[in-house]
């Protein structure tokens, strides 16, 4: 990614942490797989409304050609993630993902550890 360019310094200016609003009740570890390459972590409100899944999704982080494929979506304190919980995540992270990919390019498998607090996603574009 050009990070010089407008769009790419818009993209990274909204890639922002707020550490004094992170806690147990309000957030969620979002974490990355990069194709095997590495892992990037980050603490998002539990609305998901501050990460653009999406553009993080279709940015090169490695080479690979996209920006990950694996999404693992954990409470702070390891404390279980109730099944609605769980389903909202769900329609929030295939909404943002859909807002940028048909439908039908997508492939999102899900596995669920509600009880240890985790998700686990592994995202395909077709």
């Amino acid at each position: 990614m050009d990070t010089t360019s407008e769009s790419g310094g818009t993209y990274l200016a909204r890639q922002t942490y707020h550490s004094d609003a992170a806690n147990a009740s309000t957030c969620y570890h979002l974490t990355l797989g990069v194709f095997g390459e590495g892992y990037a972590r980050l603490v998002v409100c539990k609305t998901l409304g501050d990460v653009d899944l999406a553009e993080m999704m279709d940015t090169d982080w490695s080479g690979s050609g996209l920006g990950f494929n694996q999404l693992w979506i954990s409470t702070l304190d390891a404390g279980p993630i109730s099944s609605v919980e769980a389903s909202d995540v769900k329609l929030r992270v295939e909404h943002d993902l859909l807002f940028d990919f048909a439908e039908e390019d997508l492939d999102i498998a899900w596995w669920e550890d509600l009880a240890g607090g985790v998700m686990y996603a592994q995202v395909r574009v077709l």
